[in-house]
């Protein structure tokens, strides 16, 4: 675990925003701690909405005329779907937060929840990377699966820094973190699979039977 004496130089001075983007890429430890010191929520909430939908946007940059939105066109369907994408994330941003912060307390954790809001909305940084990466890669021509393995990198890569987020807001352990990231997925594919079983008992006396 990183000690207090590696993130004072960066918490001790003036909080810049716009330095920290780059520094969540360069050295994240120290960013994110400052990050969870100033608590730049709105800018995290404008970083997590812009990321989200200018992903989506360079994603559906390919085959748009096809895209079925009523009432949109090629690029206003692009525009209309990377926004509410955008807004998706945002609202899956929160609930998150919420969530880490009541299982970090759950864990022993003592800190801030606009330092955790903050910290997770930084994270998502490494996707904005991956996004310009893969539009780059789509316009050279190169296969998909390349294009994936950038993808599942910066997957890491954001789980990572959210390891850091929840670690340093709440002053938990490495393992105690991956728990508070980790748990949720859990209980979520267990309700999803008890939801899927659910509706098949409930579908299957409608079935026609064959003797």
């Amino acid at each position: 675990m990183t000690g207090p004496e590696s993130v004072a130089p960066i918490i001790g001075k003036t909080f810049d925003p716009w330095e920290a983007i780059g520094g969540v890429l360069t050295s994240p430890v120290q960013t994110l701690a400052a990050v969870v010191a100033a608590k730049p929520v709105g800018m995290a909430a404008g970083l997590v909405f812009a990321i989200s939908a200018f992903a989506t946007f360079l994603g559906l940059q390919a085959g748009v005329e096809d895209l079925p939105v009523p009432g949109f066109q090629g690029g206003a369907a692009t525009l209309a779907l990377s926004i509410l994408v955008g807004m998706v994330v945002l609202a899956l941003w929160f609930m998150q937060a919420g969530i880490g912060v009541l299982l970090a307390e759950l864990l022993g954790g003592v800190g801030t929840s606009l330092g955790l809001l903050a910290a997770l909305g930084f994270a998502h940084l490494p996707s904005l990377v991956a996004a310009l990466v893969d539009f780059l890669m789509g316009m050279a021509g190169l296969g998909q699966g390349l294009r994936g393995l950038v993808a599942f990198a910066a997957l890491v890569w954001v789980l990572v820094l959210q390891v850091h987020a929840v670690r340093l807001s709440y002053s938990l352990s490495t393992g105690k973190a991956v728990a508070v990231l980790v748990i949720p997925l859990v209980v979520a594919v267990m309700l999803a699979i008890a939801v899927v079983i659910a509706a098949g008992l409930a579908v299957t006396p409608l079935l026609p039977q064959w003797h």
